[in-house]
């Protein structure tokens, strides 16, 4: 049976002519906890460091193979989610890369990587991640990004809609970057966003407070998006490249 492989890597690798987006470890810059922070106080002790985000790490992952749940439980998907466990080394390890190099050469495995890291490297990209959707009957073994700090600023500018920021917590900030990770893994597999039922070509829009995976990130609580079997909202077809 085909092998598919999902790789999370947290020390994105450097790529000749790719994007620049950042470790993952430094979204946890230094500080005292504040309000604007205090989701990423993983250990409680009122400080941000490197601990919180080695702790973060595993949250992540353990939240994102519950998302993939579905998938790892089709008899006919062999499924391995794998995670990078290193932070704090400044030296590129390459593994998401050499991973995905193995995968493209072999005839008996697939490999999907997505590299969290911090910070969009353009303005004009989307907010928390970007992935090239693949087409109908295109296998995209290939790799997205999630911006970890991205969703560090959106939980901090007091305009997410699921909870009051004074609220916040690590769980939440867990939840956003695995609704993040498993939506960009969507478009590598040829999942678009869904479009609400009553949409119109000139007029196409998100089904509003309905939590499913692959919808518009704003419309849908990560705390309580799932991949569904949708048969009211229609999907996206692979035309480009899609973020959220």
């Amino acid at each position: 049976m085909l092998t598919n492989y999902v790789v999370l890597d947290f020390t994105p690798d450097t790529i000749a002519n790719e994007y620049t987006v950042g470790r993952f470890a430094d979204v946890f810059a230094p500080g005292a906890v504040n309000n604007t922070n205090r989701f990423l106080d993983y250990d409680g002790n009122n400080t941000i460091n490197q601990d919180d985000a080695k702790i973060a790490v595993g949250k992540i992952a353990s939240r994102v193979n519950r998302l993939l749940k579905p998938f790892r439980q089709d008899p006919n998907i062999d499924l391995v989610v794998m995670h990078t466990p290193g932070l704090t080394s400044a030296a590129d390890p390459g593994a998401g890369e050499r991973k995905l190099a193995e995968g493209q050469e072999a005839a008996d495995e697939n490999v999907y990587v997505v590299y969290i890291g911090d910070t969009r490297p353009e303005p004009d990209l989307p907010d928390l991640g970007i992935a090239h959707q693949a087409f109908a009957g295109e296998n995209n073994e290939f790799y997205g990004y999630v911006f970890a700090g991205g969703v560090k600023s959106h939980l901090a500018s007091g305009n997410y809609r699921w909870k009051p920021q004074a609220k916040l917590t690590s769980v939440d900030f867990t939840n956003e970057v695995a609704f993040t990770v498993a939506h960009e893994l969507g478009h590598l597999w040829g999942l678009g966003h869904l479009i609400d039922v009553d949409s119109t070509p000139g007029n196409a829009f998100s089904p509003d407070n309905y939590h499913h995976v692959m919808n518009t990130p704003k419309y849908a609580n990560p705390a309580a998006a799932r991949f569904l079997n949708d048969s009211t909202h229609r999907m996206e077809i692979g035309n480009a490249t899609t973020g959220a």
